[in-house]
């Protein structure tokens, strides 16, 4: 009759270590450190604690300035303080509060970030939720994508759905979407302004492309799609159109043109 290993718990605090392994619950506070790759089913990363190596567990919580050296796959991820990823990250969800960073691209069903979060490579979820600020230097691709604050994305912002609050400066190299629409915030934080460095309210890119367009406050070279309604505060260099198009008195359009 075979018997089930069962699996200890580990906590370390101060400056103490330990090495890798296979754990139920794993605590690290203070400036403690795990040398080598760790599986458990939690794990909680407190003061300045750090795995020197990947990490697979059910659950991930790093607060303070906790890290993590190599790749995590988990199924649900929470940071506040100053966390870190040196690695991809692969989890169920993703929630950020306070400034998180990761090394290597994101996949997720959940992404939340309500703090400073910057990607740097390739941002993959079904959903993408920014409340605070966001970079991520690759692309972004979601089946939804909301953003309440400042972002900026290298490469292309592609979703089924977009939605988009204005609080500041906020950029993209390219979007695309079947539904578009951004709007300028009822208020507009000083602070986040003053994080990105700008002094107006607006989105910045060179493309737009979707079927349905609502956009406020948005400056692009192009903006193409099936139906397109420009507001307040848009300057648009050509705008290409198949269905319908109607412009506020106070957006500037270069030149548009119906698609056949």
């Amino acid at each position: 009759m075979s018997q089930t290993t069962k699996k200890s718990n580990l906590s370390i605090s101060g400056v103490g270590k330990a090495g890798g392994g296979l754990y139920e619950s794993v605590s690290i506070s203070g400036a403690g450190k795990i040398e080598g790759d760790i599986e458990a089913d939690k794990i909680s990363i407190s003061g300045s604690g750090k795995i020197e190596g990947g990490v697979k567990a059910k659950s991930l919580i790093i607060s303070g300035a906790g890290k993590v050296e190599g790749p995590t796959e988990v199924g649900e991820l929470k940071v506040s303080g100053s966390g870190k990823v040196e690695g991809y990250v692969k989890a169920e969800t993703v929630k950020a509060s306070g400034s998180f960073k990761v090394e290597g691209s994101v996949w997720s069903n959940e992404y939340h970030v309500s703090g400073a979060g910057k990607i740097e490579q390739d941002l993959h979820a079904k959903e993408v939720r920014i409340s605070g600020s966001a970079k991520i230097e690759g692309e972004v691709e979601a089946d939804r994508f909301f953003a309440s604050g400042a972002f900026r994305i290298g490469k292309l912002l592609s979703a089924d759905e977009i939605e988009v609050r204005l609080y500041g400066h906020s950029e993209a190299n390219e979007i695309g979407g079947a539904k578009i629409d951004v709007r300028k915030h009822e208020e507009t934080f000083w602070f986040l302004r003053w994080i990105w460095g700008g002094h107006d309210t607006r989105l910045e890119t060179n493309l737009i492309e979707g079927d349905e367009i609502y956009l406020e406050y948005t400056e692009a070279a192009v903006v193409r799609g099936k139906k397109i309604t420009l507001g307040p505060g848009c300057e648009i260099g050509t705008v290409e159109y198949s269905e319908s198009y109607q412009a506020h008195r106070d957006a500037r359009v270069g030149k548009a043109n119906k698609m056949s």
